[in-house]
């Protein structure tokens, strides 16, 4: 009996051994994996206040690529001659045309060249794959946007600087080019707890936060893209890019009307009076749903102006 008592101790000292351990290892791995978030978050806090300028009217750090602007004493003048023909009679009454010259100052128009708010130049330093960058008012999107040449996965769990781990990056697949010249464009980031990354997007959920918040910007090293939100809405895990053969006018046609025809709810939002045509180019923001694993969230936007 007292042997059974003994095994029996022993054994539970095993497991509380086993437990101790494993809650230890919990510990250290949460630790570990907040600490890594936390310098991730540093890290594209760091990235933004040193590539990018004047964005939103705030005072931010100028970009040594910016290009000055000539200034008006700076401009070129030119002295053009325009022709007169002045009728003079003379003693003979015979009518005689002379041409007066007359001295016309003009400046020639100098066209501006676009000057990104974004410092591509020092981001290509960072990791070349990131070519553009986005950002959306009132939340806390405002990230680079990366392709991978070979791997679509690879940004789903690496940083900008290539370390593993969370929150990865916004990025899109090699089924889009990374020119925003697509019909659709997808670009997919990771939905964090702490609202950072494409978590923002689930402020859309929101119906006056959607009614206040209609655009989106991104940036390039040629021009900015300005998107107005036409719909905000929970979706299933498809892949849009593959469900749909976007280049096929119809297919685009059967997308434009399933989005559009779906009935106002809290996980539904439609752009009242906007009207879609295969002749947009739209930008879909997907992450995902924490409470339901298979669906997705997206905020959809149509290319409204480019500067």
């Amino acid at each position: 009996m007292s042997g059974n008592n003994g095994k029996s101790k022993l054994m539970l000292k095993i497991i509380m051994g086993v437990a101790a351990v494993g809650f230890v290892l919990c510990v250290a791995y949460i630790v570990h994996y907040y600490h890594g978030l936390n310098q991730q978050t540093d890290y594209y806090e760091q990235l933004a206040d040193s590539t990018t300028i004047q964005i939103g009217g705030e005072e931010v750090p100028v970009s040594d690529g910016a290009t000055e602007q000539a200034t008006q004493e700076e401009k070129a003048e030119s002295v053009s001659v325009d022709t007169e023909v002045v009728a003079t009679q003379d003693s003979t009454s015979t009518v005689e045309t002379q041409v007066v010259e007359t001295a016309v100052e003009t400046v020639p128009e100098v066209e501006e060249s676009y000057v990104s708010p974004v410092d591509f130049a020092q981001l290509a330093e960072e990791n070349p794959d990131i070519y553009a960058w986005i950002r959306m008012d009132n939340t806390v999107i405002d990230y680079p946007v990366l392709q991978h040449p070979t791997d679509d996965t690879y940004y789903l769990m690496h940083n900008p600087d290539h370390s593993y781990g969370y929150p990865g990056c916004i990025y899109s697949e090699l089924y889009n080019t990374n020119t925003f010249e697509d019909p659709v464009t997808v670009l997919y980031g990771h939905n964090m707890k702490n609202g950072t990354m494409f978590g923002g997007l689930h402020q859309f959920e929101n119906k006056d936060f959607f009614d206040r918040n209609t655009s989106f910007e991104i940036y390039m090293p040629d021009k900015t893209l300005v998107y107005e939100i036409v719909a905000a809405l929970e979706t299933d895990d498809k892949r849009i890019t593959v469900w749909y053969n976007f280049e096929d006018e119809k297919a685009y046609q059967n997308y434009i009307d399933e989005l559009m025809s779906g009935e106002e709810s809290e996980l539904y939002h439609i752009r009242e009076g906007v009207e879609l045509t295969t002749k947009d180019k739209l930008v879909v923001l997907q992450t995902c749903v924490s409470e339901r694993k298979s669906n997705r969230y997206v905020v959809i936007g149509a290319l409204r102006e480019v500067y």
